[in-house]
């Protein structure tokens, strides 16, 4: 993947995720959803691969205690809303 960004949700929780850029102009964007262990080498070559394809692909770094509060949503959305703008 290529480097880390700090996103900011709606409530200021700041989760970081990896993102994994195309080449070229982005054909979309997507989030890559981690499993239990995190960002393992597993999901760093699932967003690797969306990238190669053309999307560009953020994975959020760590499940953390705001999450189990909502923060997985709204860590979902920054992503979303950061993928929205990186775009235009």
């Amino acid at each position: 993947m290529g480097h880390t960004i700090e996103l900011t949700s709606s409530d200021n929780h700041r989760p970081s995720a990896s993102v994994a850029e195309p080449a070229g102009k982005p054909r979309g964007g997507l989030v890559v959803i981690q499993e239990f262990f995190g960002v393992t080498r597993h999901i760093r070559a699932v967003a690797d691969q969306y990238a190669a394809a053309g999307y560009l692909a953020a994975a959020r770094l760590k499940i953390d205690a705001a999450d189990a509060c909502g923060g997985a949503q709204r860590g979902v959305f920054a992503e979303k809303h950061w993928l929205k703008s990186s775009q235009t």
